[in-house]
């Protein structure tokens, strides 16, 4: 499998819901901004005047991204995302 341009392969995490405190998640926020950890990334999309953008994750990095515009995939099984690199949020 080899993604294409700025697109990031992710395999979602399981949402935590409740704090290390015991303070209860609600799920709303859970379906805006998830955890994941990388799988695979593309080889990094150009600006408009045709300079690369790197991609600035790796695999097996964790990271936490926007599921808004994220595609659902199945890979063997097992659900995946497919995100923009500008979709990724943080590095933990």
């Amino acid at each position: 499998m080899r993604l294409l341009f700025g697109n990031i392969l992710i395999k979602p995490l399981e949402a935590e819901t409740t704090t290390s405190t015991g303070i209860y998640l609600p799920n709303t926020q859970h379906d805006i901004i998830q955890k994941g950890k990388i799988v695979a990334i593309g080889s990094g999309s150009l600006a408009l005047d045709g300079s690369p953008i790197p991609i600035e994750v790796q695999p097996e990095d964790t990271v936490c991204y926007e599921t808004i515009r994220a595609k659902d995939i199945m890979i063997e099984g097992v659900a995946h995302k497919v995100v923009e690199q500008r979709d990724i949020i943080m590095v933990i």
